[in-house]
């Protein structure tokens, strides 16, 4: 199954941001997908301004296979406003294509593929600590 992702950082003044992609679970649980050559494609490599390296990778994945995405960014005065973006999808065939872009404040990086939404880990994340401080008192 194919899957388009852009990834990679930057940096400006007091500006920052990155994206990028991980298997989740299996046999490469936690490596980042570019380091799995086999499952490559293609790649575009995006390099406009200094500090800046991007690329749009074209990989070919089993169906089942999770992805962990997780792009983060500072922009504005001093790095101020925070970008974050953390989920895991899993590929499904039967899923239809999903076309959405990854917001880190210095790009939106493209993600194109057929995926179907396991856990956004930004979500659970603000559950547990509004869990953590209203129960248990």
């Amino acid at each position: 199954m194919k899957l388009l992702i852009e990834t990679g950082s930057g940096s400006h003044t007091t500006s920052s941001a990155s994206c990028q992609v991980k298997y989740h679970g299996g046999q490469y649980d936690g490596k980042p997908l570019y380091e799995v050559k086999s499952r490559q494609v293609s790649a575009e490599w995006h390099n406009d301004r200094l500090n800046e390296r991007w690329v749009t990778t074209v990989y070919e994945l089993p169906a089942g296979t999770e992805i962990e995405i997780i792009g983060r960014g500072r922009t504005g005065n001093r790095g101020s406003t925070k970008h974050e973006f953390h989920r895991i999808y899993r590929l499904d065939e039967s899923a239809d294509v999903q076309e959405f872009t990854v917001d880190v404040g210095l790009r939106d990086c493209a993600v194109k593929g057929r995926l179907v939404l396991v856990r956004d880990l930004l979500v659970s994340k603000e559950a547990s600590l509004k869990q953590s401080q209203e129960e248990g008192f």
